[in-house]
């Protein structure tokens, strides 16, 4: 379905920048031997590869070498790292030997080695070569998501974005994906990078078609959604986008057929009264979206509506239950309080009562006193 006119060769720009790049800048070792020496003995024409459990090596001859089946023995019999297998994908990139170089490159992916990641960093590091043969070997594999950040890495460090056949293996990649996971979201990373690609090259007549496409593809993966899948804004926008391919197919309808765009015109009217079909099914699915999305909001402000009013009650009857519980505490420390002050009566009542027998115990010492002076006084004067 979308139309994919860019080979797997990297242009002149790859190979020209390879060469500017410094290789001692290449990285630290990768389990005790280093990339960059085995880049620079690969310039004599030989590389060494260690034999499996033995100190010695085999010796190959990298101009007598023709093609990845060649070595391919020797490396599976050795358990050669993955180094190795991309070290042979650099010469026969060199070459022009893209099949034979992507080929290595996804045995690579596969070979032994305790530390892939830190290997692949470090050769991204100088070959934004490697980086787009490991890109394509991860297409070949199935491993999409993978090819289209390392496709996109490249294009974003090595040229800003400014290369429309590396943003249309981008846009190829993800829309791989979503034939795979049937995600709108990876068709509309697919359309939105052949819209960059687009803006570079307005008249390339194959991006156009390849944006038509994934605008159908899009419109199809959204109307086959379920409607709880889907929103309103989405499927509007499948019509627009819908309603677009319909226009540049009957534009491209006018276009001479070449060898780069070999699309008849049968297939292309076709496309057309399918964009047609297509905006009549999503159209048709509005009113019922619609429907459905208003009874959602519905559905969604009446719980608002419940959950205020249960937390209005709930609010309600918390504060109740703080009045109550202060009322309660307000009547223990009233009766506290009446207590305290009964207490402290009685007290000042017992004091009382003390003082006013201690008055009497006196006020009746006295007397006696008085009486037994006045006793003591008549003796006398007897």
């Amino acid at each position: 379905m979308y139309q994919y006119n860019g080979s797997v060769q990297t242009d002149a720009a790859f190979s020209s920048e390879i060469q500017e790049v410094d290789m001692e800048d290449v990285g630290q070792d990768y389990d005790g031997k280093s990339l960059r020496s085995l880049i620079n003995r690969s310039k004599k024409d030989v590389v060494e590869v260690p034999l499996k459990k033995t100190d010695q090596v085999v010796e190959i001859d990298l101009s007598q070498v023709h093609n990845a089946g060649e070595i391919f023995d020797i490396l599976n019999q050795e358990n050669s790292e993955m180094l190795y297998y991309l070290l042979f994908a650099i010469e026969f990139t060199k070459r022009d030997q893209d099949e034979d170089a992507i080929a290595m490159a996804e045995q690579g992916l596969n070979a032994p080695g305790n530390d892939q990641s830190k290997l692949r960093e470090h050769v991204a590091s100088y070959s934004p070569e490697i980086n787009i043969n490991l890109a394509h070997a991860c297409v070949e594999t199935g491993e999409y998501e993978r090819a289209a950040i390392t496709y996109e890495s490249v294009s974003k460090k090595r040229y800003k974005h400014k290369n429309p056949e590396i943003l249309l293996w981008i846009a190829r990649a993800h829309y791989l994906r979503s034939k795979e996971t049937r995600d709108h979201l990876s068709v509309d990373l697919a359309l939105r990078w052949t819209e960059k690609a687009h803006h570079l090259q307005p008249t390339n007549v194959l991006i156009i078609y390849n944006m038509a496409m994934l605008a159908q593809v899009y419109c199809a993966t959204i109307t086959e959604r379920n409607v709880s899948e889907r929103s309103l804004k989405q499927l509007n926008k499948a019509v627009g986008r819908a309603n677009w391919a319909k226009t540049a197919f009957s534009t491209l309808m006018g276009m001479p057929e070449t060898e780069a765009f070999n699309v008849t015109r049968y297939e292309l009217t076709n496309r057309e009264r399918y964009s047609v079909s297509l905006i009549h099914t999503c159209k048709a699915k509005l009113d019922e979206q619609s429907e459905y999305e208003r009874l959602k909001m519905e559905a969604a402000l009446e719980g608002k509506r419940k959950y205020e009013e249960m937390q209005k009650k709930r609010a309600q009857v918390m504060a109740e239950e703080e009045a109550r519980r202060k009322a309660e505490q307000e009547a223990i420390e009233e009766n506290r309080r009446m207590m305290e002050e009964r207490v402290k009566i009685f007290r000042q009542e017992e004091n009382s009562d003390e003082d006013k027998d201690e008055k009497r115990r006196k006020k009746g010492k006295r007397k006696a006193d008085e009486t037994d002076g006045n006793s003591k006084s008549r003796v006398r004067t007897e």
